[in-house]
């Protein structure tokens, strides 16, 4: 099953991205060209899932297997000779560019290894987000669709943006483990962030060197995520493939329409990183216009139909997801100002929008959050970016004062640097929203993961810097034995503590969880049959779906129990159980939080109910005590 979800993933993937990019002027490289239409068919995947949905039609893989098999079968069809077209012009040489991204393949794979074996280093799911991720994924795996029930809230899934549930919920039809699939998956995309960082950089400084000198800095930031799964990580990817479509146009116009596809998937996976991202190709826009002194029209429509894709999914959902984007800072004691002064001004309503403190993480940071990078960080974010890239990205600042004629006048063509330069700004500031206390703020902690990017960028001139500098005092240092070291103390000074917070690390199972007995009882949920259908008394459903196991939250008939429970006998639980198709009832120790935050229940009178419960389900003939763990909770089999 494992071989099969990988098989579907890349056939898929690399199908629609041949579908998106046949009819535009490719890479001349067939590595690079088939490279990047993975990353289109993952955008194209998003995109046409969102369309589906909207016209329902079931999210089934069956459909996407379809979609590419019968759309590559139209095009060769419509053009019988264009593989023979293909091998007569373009023959599999293996010159410079093939060399540099195979170099860069194995930095892929090792950055796949390091996230991958960090993540399957225990055997649940890491803190609170992905176990909610666990619950949306499995959602669409089972009802194949993005629209959420009437009466149903899923976290992140309607009006949050879908496509990461998306993603993962098919992939998840695949085989039988959604704990693996999340996982798995997830390492695979940040390791592809790499990977596609470089043909995308490669392309905006026209330079291979530099462009795998960065993704080498990109992938060993401790700062440029973590193994945490979350939507993030998909947005974040898209940027690089959005990135790539813009600079392509130089070459081929068209390339417009395959960055509006790629745009809108990403303004469709995450709300506040996608905003940051749009906010880069934004500035990107105005950067350019103004090194070539003229509106870059094609940059600008390819953004702009890039938000008109995304209305695919905003078009009902945008001001549904603000206000509840609002409401979460209203409702909270935390921006008691912010709320106060929203209630009396447009301008502190805007701020209820963009609190400058939000985010679970956020904090002002110092000086040495940024140039010492720790041997283990936060599991959602890791700061700091490591003394030698530190280094060299204020040595990269020196060096463009300078050549600053080189930079902002003479070559036109240098205008990545300027756009560099404005992202390091725009991100530092959204990094330090709180420690400049600025007016507006977006989750500043997560600006760490956004920000890596100009720093990586921007390392490459510190290698310059240095190289040219040396020669110009008289010494004659290789240059490659300069990039040795270099590559060294980065290894040092950053890829070891990266390496050390995702492979190495035990990573706690969140804050969820009443006892480590209690996630003990959980665990041996997968001593179970595959897909047992578990019934937690609790409510704990997004945990028995993280464990690999099947409980059905969404469903009417679920809802409706939950709201009588304490009111059924174990006998009639029982009966209502086995009627509804569930094979196990697990009752936890957090069942008495349960009861005291959802029944207004003292902890006295909660520990009351739980015990008798507990009577009646060790005394009913409609159960039978599978497991029981001392302070974790009991395992009945319904009978």
């Amino acid at each position: 099953m494992v071989l099969w979800s990988l098989l579907f993933f890349f056939v898929v993937s690399f199908g629609l991205g041949f579908l998106a990019t046949f009819w535009v002027k490719n890479a001349s490289s067939w590595a690079e060209r088939w490279t990047m239409r993975l990353g289109v068919g993952m955008a194209s995947f998003i995109v046409l899932g969102v369309l589906l949905n909207l016209l329902h039609i079931l999210l089934d893989w069956r459909i996407f297997v379809g979609v590419v098999v019968l759309g590559v079968g139209a095009v060769v069809y419509w053009k019988r000779v264009v593989y023979t077209e293909v091998w007569k012009q373009r023959h599999f040489r293996f010159g410079v560019e093939e060399k540099y991204l195979l170099i860069a393949l194995v930095l892929f794979s090792f950055s796949l290894f390091m996230y991958a074996s960090g993540a399957f280093l225990y055997p649940y799911l890491e803190n609170d987000d992905p176990w909610h991720h666990a619950l949306s994924v499995r959602y669409v795996a089972e009802e194949k669709t993005l629209f959420a029930p009437e009466g149903y809230a899923f976290k992140y899934l309607d009006p949050y943006p879908p496509a990461f549930a998306l993603m993962m919920g098919v992939l998840a039809q695949t085989n039988d483990s959604l704990s693996w699939t999340l996982k798995f998956f997830n390492a695979l995309i940040l390791a592809l962030s790499g990977l596609f960082f470089y043909l995308a950089a490669k392309e905006f400084t026209r330079d291979g060197k530099a462009a795998l000198f960065a993704m080498f800095v990109l992938i060993s930031l401790p700062s440029f995520f973590t193994h945490f799964i979350w939507a993030h990580t998909l947005v974040v990817m898209l940027f690089f493939p959005a990135l790539y479509c813009v600079e392509m146009l130089r070459q081929d116009k068209r390339w417009m329409y395959v960055g509006m596809i790629i745009i809108g998937a990403l303004i469709m996976t995450q709300p506040s990183t996608g905003l940051k991202l749009m906010v880069l190709l934004g500035l990107y826009w105005v950067v350019k216009s103004l090194y070539f002194r003229t509106v870059q029209k094609d940059v600008l429509w390819t953004i702009l139909g890039g938000v008109g894709v995304s209305m695919l999914w905003w078009y009902d959902k945008a001001w549904d997801q603000l206000m509840r984007q609002s409401g979460k800072v209203l409702a909270s004691s935390k921006y008691a100002e912010i709320a106060q002064e929203a209630s009396v001004s447009v301008w502190g309503k805007l701020k209820s929008f963009f609190p400058y403190n939000q985010g679970t993480a956020t904090r002002a940071y110092t000086f040495d959050d940024f140039v010492y990078a720790k041997p283990f960080g936060m599991i959602n974010v890791h700061v700091g970016w490591g003394v030698v890239v530190s280094v060299l990205l204020l040595l990269g600042l020196l060096y463009i004062l300078w050549k600053y004629k080189e930079y902002f006048g003479q070559n036109k063509e240098q205008y990545w640097v300027g756009v560099s330069i404005v992202w390091m700004v725009f991100t530092f500031l959204g990094t330090n929203s709180m420690t400049f206390e600025l007016p507006f703020g977006l989750f500043a902690f997560r600006f760490w993961l956004v920000m890596a990017i100009p720093v990586a960028l921007l390392s490459w001139l510190g290698v310059r810097f240095l190289v040219e500098g040396q020669r110009k005092i008289g010494l004659k240092i290789p240059a490659l034995v300069i990039l040795v070291l270099l590559v060294v103390g980065v290894a040092f000074t950053s890829l070891s503590p990266k390496y050390n917070q995702n492979a190495r690390a035990q990573w706690p199972p969140g804050q969820a969880w009443s006892s480590m007995e209690e996630l003990q009882l959980y665990l041996s949920l997968k001593e179970l049959p595959a897909d047992a259908r578990v019934y937690s008394y609790s409510g704990k459903g997004a945990y028995v779906l993280g464990m690999d196991k099947f409980a059905c939250d969404w469903c009417t008939a679920d809802r409706e129990l939950r709201s009588s429970l304490t009111t059924l006998s174990g006998e009639e639980l029982g009966l209502r159980l086995k009627t509804m198709g569930y094979q196990y009832l697990i009752f936890d120790v957090s069942t008495v939080r349960t009861l005291m935050s959802q029944q207004n229940y003292t902890e006295e009178k909660a520990l009351e109910v739980v015990n008798e419960k507990l009577q009646e389900f060790v005394t009913s003939p409609r159960f039978s005590l599978v497991q029981e763990v001392k302070s974790g909770g009991f395992l009945f089999k319904v009978v």
